[in-house]
């Protein structure tokens, strides 16, 4: 026979406090979580921007030194094509399309800046007789990446980055 005085179980009063507890500990914590999830996704948009930026101004800054041309070749043994009006403007030199492909912008970020990124996504026309326009998208929100246009050099963020437009 089984002595019932030494058993020991939790009451039914006990489980529910241990519940509710649990349950605003998760209240308080999946925002958090969101959130970090939200900074991540845009943290990882702000790097892409500086590394495209950065092999941007590279292409621009050999176009320049090395007298002009209508290609350059980079660091990377990988060339771009330049548009180059040959009047001395330095608002040209800005790199157009790749010379490997030029009809799109994911081979113009991979000859400036390397392999393109895994979820990521492109738009737009890499080569016309003289401007490209790219824009660069992270993980399918269209809110949420960088446009480049080569007839200024600008590399700009879509929208603002707030944590809903990456959400």
């Amino acid at each position: 026979m089984v002595n019932h005085r030494n058993m020991y179980a939790f009451t039914l009063i006990e489980l529910v406090v241990v519940i509710i507890i649990l349950g605003m500990l998760a209240v308080v914590a999946l925002p958090r979580y969101y959130n970090y999830a939200t900074s991540a996704r845009v943290k990882v948009v702000e790097a892409n921007m500086a590394t495209f930026k950065s092999a941007v101004m590279q292409a621009h800054t050999v176009w320049g030194v090395s007298g002009r041309g209508e290609k350059v070749l980079l660091s990377n043994n990988r060339s771009v094509i330049i548009y180059d009006n040959n009047a001395g403007d330095s608002s040209y030199g800005w790199p157009i399309a790749s010379e490997a492909n030029p009809q799109t912008c994911q081979s113009l970020w991979e000859n400036l800046a390397g392999d393109f990124p895994a979820n990521w996504a492109s738009t737009g026309t890499a080569i016309s007789t003289s401007t490209a326009s790219c824009d660069y998208f992270f993980d399918g929100y269209s809110t949420c990446g960088f446009n480049y246009e080569s007839n200024s050099g600008t590399v700009e963020l879509i929208g603002s980055l707030l944590s809903v437009e990456c959400s």
